[in-house]
C-alpha cells in the first residue's frame, strides 16, 4: 500500500479561527432563514414546511461545525499531499454550485421526493458530525479514531449523509449540470475517504480491523476482499488458540 506524504503533530491549527469565522457567517445566514419561515408558520405552504425543516438543519449541521471546529485539537498526523488537500476543498464547495446549474422539476410529486430524500440525508449528515464531534476536518487529518454512532455502521457515514442530500437535491432539480455536480461529488468523496483511511490507518493500528469489519458508504455492503480477510484473520484466530489450548 503506498502511504500518503504525512506530518507529525500540527502545533497551530491555522484552520480553526478560518472555519469558524466561515462556518459562523452560515449559521447567520441560515438563522435568518428559520426566521422568516417562522414568523409565518400559519400560512405556510408544504414546500414552505421543507425550506423551513432544510434550513433548520443546515443551521444545526453549520452550529455543529463552529463548536467543533472551536474546540477541536490538533491534528496528531495531517496529509501534505497537495492534490487530497485541493479535493476536499473542491469537494466541501461543489455542492454550492447546484442552484446556478440547475432548475426545479415541475412535477410536484418529484420535487417532494427529492426534498424528503434531501432532508433525509441532511439529517443523517447532522447525526454523523455530531458522533465526529472535534475530530472534524476539511482536509485528511487523524485526531482519535470514532466508531461510534452512525460510525458502528459505515466508515463514513458523513461523506455519504452528504451525498444522499445532493442526490435527492439533484432529484429535486434535474439536469445535466446537477448530475454532472453529483457524479463531480461523489468521484470525490470516494478519493477523500481513501486519503483519509492512508492517514487512520498510519496512525491507528486498530483501524485496519475496524476498516474490514465497516463498510465505506453503503451498510451491510462490505467488499468481497474484505470478508475474504475477516474470514482469514478469524481462521488465524482459532489456530493460535487452539495451538494454546494444545501447549496447555
Amino acid at each position: 500500500m503506498i502511504k500518503l506524504p504525512v506530518q507529525t503533530a500540527v502545533k497551530i491549527d491555522w484552520g480553526k479561527p478560518v472555519m469558524v469565522i466561515i462556518f459562523g457567517l452560515f449559521v447567520c445566514i441560515h438563522a435568518a432563514q428559520v426566521t422568516r419561515y417562522t414568523a409565518n408558520l400559519r400560512q405556510l405552504s408544504s414546500l414552505g414546511a421543507f425550506g423551513l425543516v432544510h434550513h433548520s438543519l443546515i443551521l444545526c449541521f453549520y452550529a455543529l461545525l463552529v463548536a467543533a471546529y472551536w474546540t477541536r485539537p490538533p491534528a496528531k498526523i495531517a496529509s501534505r499531499s497537495p492534490v487530497a488537500r485541493l479535493a476536499a476543498v473542491v469537494a466541501t464547495i461543489l455542492p454550492f454550485a447546484l442552484p446556478f446549474v440547475s432548475t426545479a422539476s415541475d412535477q410536484m410529486s418529484v420535487v417532494v421526493l427529492g426534498n424528503c430524500l434531501a432532508i433525509a440525508g441532511l439529517g443523517f449528515t447532522v447525526y454523523a458530525l455530531q458522533a465526529l464531534g472535534r475530530n472534524i476536518s476539511i482536509i485528511p487529518q487523524a485526531r482519535s479514531l470514532v466508531q461510534s454512532g452512525p460510525y458502528r455502521l459505515l466508515r463514513h457515514p458523513l461523506y455519504a449523509g452528504e451525498l444522499m442530500t445532493t442526490f435527492g437535491i439533484v432529484v429535486a432539480r434535474p439536469g445535466i449540470g446537477a448530475a454532472a455536480v453529483l457524479l463531480g461529488l461523489a468521484v470525490l468523496q470516494v478519493y477523500r475517504a481513501r486519503q483519509e483511511e492512508e492517514v487512520l490507518e498510519t496512525t491507528f493500528p486498530e483501524y485496519r480491523t475496524y476498516a474490514l469489519r465497516t463498510p465505506r458508504f453503503i451498510p451491510g455492503c462490505a467488499p468481497v476482499k474484505r470478508r475474504l480477510q475477516i474470514a482469514d484473520d478469524q481462521l488465524v484466530a482459532n489456530a493460535l488458540e487452539l495451538r494454546s489450548i494444545e501447549k496447555a
